[in-house]
């Protein structure tokens, strides 16, 4: 698995990336990640601060992250998952 967006060490305004120190995200985020399926993979599951947000069994494995505390969630812990 591969997380294709968010890139470390951006700016995100509203889905748009800007190279920065650290990661940032500001507005909703389209958050995509690429899954070598060989055979085993029938879904990936995205998590943020341990809470499953959402589920996808189709490709390209995407979700929009639009909630109104997404910097407080970003910063509390720093921790996106992505499970398959």
């Amino acid at each position: 698995m591969t997380i294709i967006k968010p890139i470390a060490n951006s700016l995100y305004v509203f889905n748009r990336r800007i190279p920065f120190i650290g990661t940032i995200i500001i507005g909703s985020i389209d958050v995509e990640v690429n899954v070598t399926d060989d055979g085993v993979v029938n879904h990936v599951e995205f998590y943020i601060d341990e809470d499953l947000k959402n589920s996808v069994a189709t490709e390209p494995s995407t979700w929009i992250w639009s909630e109104k505390n997404l910097w407080q969630a970003c910063s509390k812990s720093g921790s996106l998952r992505w499970e398959w």
